[in-house]
């Protein structure tokens, strides 16, 4: 699967998509969504899932790692540095 190809597809199709060939890697919350990373392939997707509505609003891929840095900012590595 590339990122092209995923990008056709219809949200139908993404979604089936991510839940039978991806994994999912990590969530994260705002004041509006609840956002759920999933890598699939050389690519991440991002899940845009309305709380108030409970409606998927947008699906996004991507395949540049400066998009994780709200996730990464999560992981603790304080112990990498303790002597």
């Amino acid at each position: 699967m590339t990122i092209y190809n995923f990008n056709r597809m219809d949200a139908v199709n993404k979604v089936d998509t991510l839940i039978h060939h991806s994994e999912l890697i990590d969530r994260r919350s705002d004041a509006q969504y609840r956002i759920l990373l999933y890598q699939i392939d050389g690519f991440y997707v991002e899940v845009y899932y309305d709380i108030a509505y409970n409606k998927i609003r947008k699906i996004k891929s991507f395949t540049s790692t400066g998009l994780l840095k709200p996730y990464l900012q999560k992981i603790d590595i304080s112990h990498l540095f303790k002597s």
